[in-house]
């Protein structure tokens, strides 16, 4: 696999957080409480596989990226990688669900700029949502790169709301198109697809 730091077409500036994460320094980067360390060429190159995936949800330096996550090397690197692309927002891991409203605020928000639409239909998909945020900071255990991969993968989710609920207003007849025989296709990445016709 090409080496992400020798080919990123984002190349960085002296002026840049990204300009100051030497690749040949001396000592330990990052040391957790655990004692294991990160050197600097593995930071180096985590923060920019972390920042590629950021930039690849369509996110860059006008962007606010939400960081949830208690303090330790998980969060000094998405920290980076979102200071990287845009504009880091830590946000208090301890939030309650209620809280997180502002956060998703911010995340319609992307999604608005991106999709260039801003009806997302009947509101009531943003208290699930809410729950979908909280579980995965109480109960996932993400790693920094499955923070990463969330948040795009929730992004283009409400993305397509948007898009979804512009073809139903241009197309009301949709509505009146009976299916008959749903295809359902499901499965997970290790065991692979499966279908199931109805």
């Amino acid at each position: 696999m090409p080496d992400p730091i020798s080919t990123s077409d984002h190349s960085p500036s002296s002026d840049t957080v990204a300009a100051l994460l030497p690749l040949d320094a001396d000592g330990p980067a990052l040391v957790s409480e655990d004692g294991e360390v990160i050197s600097h060429a593995t930071l180096r190159k985590e923060v920019d596989r972390l920042a590629e995936q950021l930039r690849s949800a369509g996110l860059g330096p006008k962007n606010r990226i939400a960081i949830v996550l208690p303090n330790g090397p998980a969060m000094a690197l998405v920290m980076l990688a979102a200071m990287t692309v845009g504009c880091a927002a830590p946000l208090n891991p301890k939030y309650r669900e209620d809280e997180f409203r502002f956060y998703l605020d911010d995340l319609h928000a992307s999604a608005v700029k991106a999709a260039g639409l801003d009806d997302f239909g009947a509101p009531d998909f943003t208290e699930r949502l809410g729950v979908l945020l909280y579980g995965l900071r109480e109960e996932a255990g993400l790693s920094p790169f499955g923070v990463v991969t969330s948040y795009s993968q929730l992004l283009q989710l409400v993305k397509n709301r948007l898009l979804i609920q512009n073809l139903l207003t241009q197309h009301p007849e949709v509505h009146e198109v009976r299916i008959h025989q749903p295809i359902i296709i499901g499965g997970s990445p290790v065991l692979g697809p499966r279908i199931c016709i109805t």
